[in-house]
């Protein structure tokens, strides 16, 4: 069962307009008076017609009408036009998706306010539908819409149906767009000032019927409110089935089928120039336990210094890394951690990875990378696992600290003669009770600036402050590891196809921190996710 073109485009516009407006809000924020305010997460009263089992839904406070000069503030002056025009077709191409003339049909009086969900509806065969609420500041907005809209239907010659359904007038046509299945968007006035839209009547029909019945609607979902209440502030509201994360979030399915997922729930926030997504993860049974180390990593972390392009700040890492397990960290971090372990195909690293003590941090620096652990007994298990591999161990004097190198010959066939070079696998150096490994000198002196990584990184320090005990793994991604990263994900493919052109040279950092907690029943993984463009 596959999602109608509608479907993804719907998906990846949203996340088009969010981050493009965020992307660029550092500059748009000094130069014009157009701020997006984060205010607290509550579910709009439109929410009683959002069925509970919808696949997706998002609530969003965007004024839509603005979006365009939200882009002109922050462009070049001669690049200001086509931004501009490229925007508006942008944000056109996304409401005549759903067979609305924004400019015509909407940008009169539709105010911030709006939300959409995916639905599936059943029948001889399953498929995926979707309903748009579109709030205006008055009546005679939503009325005066519906009345010209439809008139102009009549006037096109379109088959206009219209039916009275538990006491609100429905009116639907049959789209052109879809004339082999008859998919019918639907219409009608609710709360006065409200306009819902549907691909389909039956979709519209249950979402009046949702709102006559309170245990149905995402409105009364007590579950989905005991999340919201966990949350600050923001400017929209992503509420995800199991379903949805799979098929249009691309979650792999050993994360969604075998650990029971049930939904993700996140807020959508302004923060300076990041985007910001704080939510949780609820899953009907408790994985296994990963012991926070958090302190005891942070303590690595607070006697480093020098510039950073990534950081990883894991607890048990070894059980993170492991393919085999099953603990939601491990399905959401594991492949970030695998892909840069296997990268850089190295036996040491996969042997200070795979121990079964804790805390480990992860620093690539400018000069190459670092790895701080507590666990002391590694060198002497690192030691002979090397040895094995035909390297050998030398101990070395470095501005009067011991070093450890473990190297091994080998001939270089260069120009008429071969040369003897000798590789370098590993070097550790050891203060107090830390062990510190890195693949070169110039790394391991860089770690010993003065200055330490918080400091010279305020976006890294505000990830480790902010975060409070609930996050034990904590990852931040400088600009080469977030283009890799997000370059397979497919939704950021289908953005950019939306687009017509790479993003990549606009992803600045990525910033990940997750924490497990959990009760006898359920298990919730916390998690903050922060993109930032430039």
């Amino acid at each position: 069962m596959k999602a109608r073109t509608f479907l993804i485009a719907l998906s990846v516009t949203i996340g088009l307009l969010l981050i493009i407006s965020f992307g660029i809000w550092r500059g748009a924020a000094a130069q014009s008076p157009l701020n997006l305010k984060n205010e607290p997460i509550t579910l709009p009263s439109t929410a009683k017609f959002f069925p509970k089992e919808a696949l997706l839904t998002i609530h969003l406070k965007l004024d839509v009408n603005r979006f365009p000069r939200y882009i002109e503030a922050v462009v070049p002056e001669k690049k200001r036009n086509k931004a501009r025009s490229e925007t508006v077709k942008i944000r056109n191409g996304f409401f005549a998706l759903a067979g609305l003339d924004f400019e015509r049909d909407l940008s009169s009086w539709v105010n911030p306010k709006f939300s959409l969900s995916i639905i599936k509806v059943n029948g001889e065969q399953e498929h995926f539908g979707w309903l748009l609420a579109i709030q205006g500041d008055d009546k005679e907005g939503p009325s005066s819409f519906m009345k010209s809209f439809w008139d102009k239907k009549v006037l096109d010659g379109e088959d206009v149906l219209q039916e009275n359904y538990n006491n609100f007038e429905i009116y639907s046509y049959n789209d052109p767009l879809f004339p082999k299945k008859r998919k019918e968007i639907s219409t009608t006035i609710v709360e006065d000032k409200v306009v819902l839209a549907s691909s389909e009547k039956v979709i519209l029909k249950k979402a009046i019927d949702t709102s006559k019945d309170p245990q149905l609607s995402q409105l009364n979902d007590q579950e989905l409110i005991q999340s919201i209440e966990k949350m600050n502030t923001g400017i929209g509201l992503i509420n995800a089935s199991e379903e949805a994360l799979e098929t249009l979030l691309d979650l792999p399915k050993s994360l969604t089928q075998k650990n029971s997922l049930e939904r993700l729930v996140a807020s959508i926030k302004a923060e300076g120039p990041e985007l910001l997504l704080d939510g949780l993860f609820k899953f009907k049974e408790s994985g296994t336990e990963i012991k926070s180390q958090r302190e005891s990593a942070i303590s690595l972390v607070n006697g480093s210094g020098g510039p950073i392009q990534d950081i990883a700040i894991l607890s048990e890492p070894f059980k993170l890394i492991d393919s085999a397990s099953e603990d939601p960290e491990a399905k959401l971090l594991g492949p970030i951690l695998r892909q840069y372990i296997n990268d850089l195909d190295s036996t040491a690293i996969n042997r200070i990875t795979n121990s079964e003590k804790g805390p480990l941090v992860w620093i690539n620096e400018d000069a190459g990378w670092i790895i701080g652990t507590k666990d002391n007994s590694q060198d002497l298990e690192i030691d002979k696992s090397l040895r094995s591999n035909g390297f050998s161990k030398s101990s070395l004097a470095l501005k009067e600290k011991k070093i450890d190198v473990w190297s091994k010959l080998a001939i270089n066939k260069s120009g008429k003669y071969d040369n003897i070079i000798n590789n370098v696998e590993i070097i550790l150096s050891q203060e107090n009770e830390s062990n510190w490994w890195g693949n070169n000198i110039a790394a391991l002196e860089q770690r010993l600036q003065v200055n330490s990584l918080t400091n010279n990184n305020k976006r890294f320090q505000n990830l480790i402050s902010n975060d409070g005990n609930y996050f034990d793994q904590q990852v931040f991604l400088g600009p080469t590891s977030s283009q890799k990263i997000l370059s397979d994900w497919k939704p950021w493919k289908l953005l950019q196809a939306v687009i017509g052109h790479s993003l990549k040279q606009n992803i600045k950092s990525i910033a990940i921190s997750i924490g497990a907690s959990k009760d006898d029943i359920e298990q919730t993984i916390n998690f903050h996710a922060k993109l930032l463009l430039g």
